[in-house]
Parts: structure tokens; sequence; C-alpha cells
């Protein structure tokens, strides 16, 4: 990143008209934690959340985290920006070594939220890899979830943020990154999310690529889809396979 090398996720897509057609940003998450949302803000109308978490972080000293972070922070600053939004403006939790975001549906379609994030760290982390040496590599786990978040006075409240938590835990992710090191990214979606969302095929990310796991982590049990590099088509180039 920061090289001006292309990205295979820069590549003019339909997605690049704007959300929806339209000219709408950033109006529905303009609301701070503890105070009133607008009729279109977040609390009122279902949103997705998206929860990015760096394998083996742990394992970095202080230099290297450091290094981490801003890596990750460019790297989702870049896929947001591709659609048209500006991550500043994004209700956002760091949340050491990632980042939870709140992406409002008026905001951006939920299918859109999969092939932006899925395409865009995919590319991303392959490129990042290209460029630097093999202990400031980033490797990702990325869960995806959808509901109604509600602000509170001490941040945002609501069943998707336990969930999706839990999702990003799940030991098919580990076992994915394990299996083979070319893998740059393991990516789950909550079953409410597959069933409602991709299940439907309107998006890049076929539901083809996508298996059905059970997830039991804490007092979470329950069904998620994986997407799995080399399950059908393009899913090897989302995961960064392909170099």
């Amino acid at each position: 990143m920061g090289t001006g090398q292309p990205s295979a996720f820069r590549r003019p897509t339909p997605y690049q008209r704007g959300v929806s057609g339209t000219n709408r940003r950033t109006e529905a998450v303009v609301a701070s934690p503890g105070q009133p949302v607008n009729a279109r803000g977040i609390g009122v109308e279902p949103s997705s959340v998206v929860l990015t978490d760096v394998s083996a972080s742990a394992q970095r000293d202080p230099q290297g985290q450091r290094r981490m972070r801003q890596d990750v922070y460019e790297i989702v600053r870049d896929v947001v920006r591709y659609v048209g939004l500006d991550l500043d403006s994004l209700q956002t939790t760091d949340t050491g070594d990632g980042i939870r975001l709140l992406l409002p549906f008026s905001v951006l379609e939920p299918i859109r939220v999969v092939d932006a994030f899925v395409l865009g760290l995919s590319a991303g982390l392959r490129e990042h890899r290209r460029y630097v040496a093999e202990p400031a590599r980033v490797r990702m786990r990325l869960a995806f979830d959808f509901g109604h978040i509600e602000p509170d006075q001490h941040g945002w409240t609501g069943e998707p943020l336990v969930r999706i938590a839990r999702l990003i835990e799940a030991e098919e992710l580990r076992a994915a990154l394990a299996a083979d090191d070319r893998v740059d990214l393991a990516a789950v979606v909550s079953d409410g999310f597959f069933q409602f969302v991709v299940r439907h095929g309107h998006g890049y990310v076929r539901p083809s690529c996508f298996r059905e796991i059970h997830v039991n982590v804490k007092e979470f049990a329950g069904r998620a889809w994986q997407l799995v590099p080399g399950a059908a088509g393009m899913c090897g180039g989302c995961y960064g396979l392909a170099s």
C-alpha cells in the first residue's frame, strides 16, 4: 500500500456510479453514542456490521504492532474509499488488532458491503504482501452480520455486535489460515446475512463460494457460512491465492 502499484480491486465496476444511484454518503452515521439518532440513523434501520481481526498479532513486537495497525487502517480506508465513503465519517471501533465498522443500509447496501470487503481486503492484503517482509505481512479474519444497532452511553449495543464477536473466533477461520500460508483472508458471514443477502446471488461473490459451518464459541452456537478458497469460481482469487 502507498507504493503506487495498481490493485486488482481498483478496476472499474458498475458500483462506481455511487450509492444506490444517489450521492448518499454518511448522513445516517453522524450520531454519537448517547445522543439521539436521526430518522435514518443507526438504531432505527438495520446496519451491516463488519469485523476484522489480524491473525497472530500478539506475536509482533511493539514496533511491529504499530506498523500492523497503520497498515490495517490504510488497507481498510482504501476499501471504504473505493465505494465512495470516508472511514473517518463511519462509526468504527478499534479493537486493538482490528476494526469494527457499522454501515446502515441507507449508506451502503449489504451485498455491496460483502463485495467491497471480501474483494477489497483480499486485493489489499495481496498487494501488501508483495511489498513487505514476511514478519510485517498482515493476514486477516473477517466476519459479517447485520441487524439493529443502538447507541448507548458507553458506545453501541445490539445482538449483531455480540454475534459477530463470536463468529470471528470460529475455529474454521483459524484453520483456513493455518492450512495454507498463501491465504491472506478467511471470512465468515452469519446465517441471517447469508440467507437474506448473499444467497440471492446479486453480488460479485457468489453463494456457491460459501460452505455451511457450525460455530460454537462461548455461549454462542449456531450456523454460519464460510468463504472457502477454491470452493467455486473466483474464491481462490478472493482469498489471495492468485499472485
